[in-house]
């Protein structure tokens, strides 16, 4: 088997099948969480704290990150 260190952060993202693309620039993108992503939604530029990931069926669906200040 794999480590995980010999696979990257791509290779366990690819693995996971799920995440959040934040700013995706290809429709390939969405392979790496199991979505299909349309040239149209990498197209369109997404709101800042917003990203897209994947539906139980495989679709890309659109999620807002909070915006978190940690205190000191």
């Amino acid at each position: 088997p794999e480590s995980m260190s010999s696979l990257g952060w791509v290779g366990i993202a690819r693995r996971a099948r799920r995440g959040i693309l934040l700013g995706p620039k290809s429709i390939g993108e969405g392979d790496l969480i199991g979505a299909r992503i349309s040239a149209e939604q990498v197209r369109t530029p997404l709101v800042t704290g917003r990203g897209w990931t994947a539906s139980a069926a495989g679709a890309a669906i659109t999620v807002q990150v909070p915006l978190t200040v940690l205190g000191t």
